[in-house]
């Protein structure tokens, strides 16, 4: 979902004061009203969508879509 200089970007490493610093994220993302009409709603689907990306292999963007619902409520079991 990303392009390729934005995860490049991430992987990059950059100086905090003295020492060499690299980071990383999954980023879970949902769209009102598609999916979901309240912030709870959104912030659920972000967050079902960000453990996908993790599941994906870290350090991705992933869209929600309604089947991650079934995944999310299984890992919560």
């Amino acid at each position: 979902m990303a392009h390729v200089g934005e995860e490049a970007a991430l992987r990059e490493p950059f100086v905090l004061g003295q020492h060499e610093v690299r980071i990383g994220c999954s980023i879970g993302i949902s769209l009102y009203p598609n999916d979901g009409d309240d912030i709870e709603t959104l912030l659920r689907a972000a967050d079902a969508a960000m453990y996908q990306a993790k599941q994906n292999g870290r350090n991705r963007c992933q869209r929600y879509t309604a089947p991650l619902d079934a995944g999310a409520q299984n890992c919560q079991r």
